[in-house]
């Protein structure tokens, strides 16, 4: 009897734990639904397309040249090859074109030394049922690149730094200011004998969750 009776409390301890875990798993699968919801809603959609891979944190080894870092990184990009670079005292940005797609290699830059962080690709001119227009093609870069930088990375806070870039066919583009803060800088290029625009700023500092993206001229 005794026997059985072990037997019985047993089989309901392990009744409990199991329920329990299920109930923990649960939680935690919400949160990482919530967190992944927050990341992949976009409010704005524009003309260009976006890929990443950035790593969350920073990786242990660092060069005294972008390029090594690229090399070891096994990225196929040497930096004479970049046509406009991004820099602050703490990050950089190698920017190439390839084709429709422009690449945005990114380093931190601490004590001297250059760790490869990742890149991001922003696809422009791709076949499209329609043009989203300048206005929301911008605004959508720059959900884009905080999504990125701010959500993912904590760049604001980690590394004192909050870029934001994209790509324009607008000439508009030398006139905005973006919530109030002027374009760092803009640099021409050209597609298939189309002019194309690579704009950037250095640090916007302002949270995803409080913008509103204005546009002024």
């Amino acid at each position: 009897m005794n026997g059985n009776k072990r037997r019985k409390e047993n089989v309901l301890r392990k009744s409990r734990c199991s329920k329990i875990l299920i109930a923990v798993l649960i939680v935690v699968g919400l949160c990482f639904a919530k967190k992944f919801t927050e990341f992949s809603i976009a409010e704005y959609e524009g003309n260009n397309e976006y890929d990443h891979f950035l790593h969350i944190e920073i990786v242990d080894k660092g060069y005294d040249d972008p390029g090594e870092a690229l090399e070891a990184a096994g990225r196929e990009y040497t930096p004479n090859e970049s046509f406009c670079e991004m820099e602050t005292d703490g990050y950089l940005i190698l920017f190439f074109q390839d084709g429709n797609r422009i690449v945005g290699e990114e380093m931190r830059k601490r004590g001297g030394k250059y760790y490869y962080i990742g890149y991001i690709n922003v696809t422009f001119d791709h076949e499209q049922q329609e043009d989203k227009g300048y206005e929301l093609t911008v605004k959508a870069d720059v959900e884009q690149m905080v999504n990125t930088h701010k959500d993912f990375l904590d760049l604001d806070k980690k590394y004192g730094a909050l870029p934001v870039w994209g790509v324009t066919k607008s000439e508009k583009i030398y006139e905005t200011q973006i919530d109030g803060l002027k374009i760092d800088r803009v640099e021409k290029f050209e597609y298939l004998g189309k002019n194309y625009y690579l704009w950037y700023i250095r640090d916007f500092s302002e949270d995803m969750k409080k913008l509103g993206i204005e546009l002024t001229y």
